[in-house]
């Protein structure tokens, strides 16, 4: 069974979640929705009995001052017409869910399987008015969530209820352990790209195609078959190369051979990499021109986690600079997060012992 634990805000006490929708939908939509609540629903996929369910939630998932919680029925006042449920999709990390599972087996004092998911959480913003469902649905995906990594519903009330009754309260990610052979060879140019649009592989119509070349060729086809491989690629084979051949691994377009035309001069010229070029060539003709005069501060450039030069002669600085946010094939909902990632990662991670962190910086 599913049981499901809602939390909201008591009534004497201002919501402020709810007050800054409120007035972004106005400033936004021109639209007035009435008075707005907000609520998260939590469905733990796990085995309780009324009484610890009861009590796990009022000692771990909600402030029994400031907020009032349902057991296993959605929340569902007269007052409020229209209904926006914002939830995590599969294989994107569900926070609140997550450290509601920890507390779950804290307050259990068993070990739950942390590959698996049992807790799940979204929000719910309930509307006083009841707004068409085309502006809910905006409203669901520009202001509150994201579709890339929300699963949005939205909901109106008839006859006096919301219909919840083919909403299922949480996204839950199907295991699939199987690994599937993916029909590579026979595809046309319109069904690479859909394929490509499908399974987020990111890759353009030359790059499908150069990987449908690939196991075209016949040394492919005979160095597959003495490995007892099929003649077409899986499933994980095309994640693999998608990876490694994505803007955040590879860096296509800083790696690319440009050609162009030079406005002076008319003349036909060719960069093999701007990286390679401008930014790792500059570095290095600095350094070469340094050591000439037996100037070594460029200690380690391009061939650490971070950059390295001399402070002192008893101190190195370590910078690092990001060219993208992370994880790149998502748009940077909530801001671009590699500056708390890779960046601060490969400074602790520079050398042999590591370096201190001192600041970050916007460049």
């Amino acid at each position: 069974m599913i049981h499901t634990v809602q939390r909201f805000v008591k009534s004497p006490y201002p919501d402020a979640l709810a007050l800054a929708v409120r007035k972004k939908i106005i400033k936004r939509f021109q639209i007035d929705p009435g008075e707005v609540k907000t609520s998260v629903l939590y469905s733990i996929d796990y085995d309780l009995d009324e009484k610890t369910l009861k009590k796990f939630a009022s000692e771990c998932l909600h402030n029994p001052v400031t907020e009032d919680v349902y057991f296993n029925e959605l929340y569902d006042h007269s007052k409020y017409r229209s209904l926006i449920a914002i939830a995590f999709l599969p294989g994107v990390t569900d926070d609140e869910g997550i450290s509601a599972q920890t507390a779950l087996a804290d307050f259990l004092n068993v070990n739950l399987d942390t590959q698996t998911q049992h807790i799940y959480s979204q929000t719910l913003y309930y509307f006083e008015k009841k707004l068409p469902e085309d502006t809910l649905k905006k409203i669901g995906s520009i202001l509150l969530g994201n579709p890339l990594i929300h699963h949005i519903a939205v909901f109106q009330k008839n006859n006096g209820k919301f219909h919840f009754h083919n909403y299922v309260p949480y996204v839950k990610i199907q295991a699939d352990e199987t690994v599937k052979e993916i029909p590579l060879l026979k595809m046309n140019e319109h069904e690479l790209l859909k394929l490509s649009g499908e399974k987020m592989l990111a890759l353009n119509a030359k790059e499908m195609k150069a990987i449908q070349n690939y196991y075209k060729d016949e040394k492919t086809k005979k160095l597959r078959k003495q490995t007892g491989l099929p003649e077409n690629p899986t499933d994980i084979e095309l994640e693999v190369l998608a990876q490694t051949w994505s803007e955040h691994c590879k860096h296509k377009e800083f790696n690319a051979v440009i050609h162009y035309h030079d406005p002076s001069t008319g003349e036909k010229k060719t960069i093999n990499s701007l990286f390679k070029t401008f930014i790792k060539g500059a570095t290095d003709v600095v350094k070469e021109n340094l050591e000439k005069k037996n100037n070594r501060w460029l200690v380690k450039v391009f061939n650490d986690n971070a950059g390295l030069v001399k402070a002192s002669d008893d101190l190195l600085f370590a910078w690092k600079v990001e060219t993208h946010n992370s994880p790149s094939a998502l748009d940077p909902y909530g801001g671009a997060i590699t500056g708390i990632l890779g960046v601060n990662r490969d400074i602790l991670a520079t050398g042999v012992g590591g370096a201190e962190l001192l600041f970050n910086t916007d460049v």
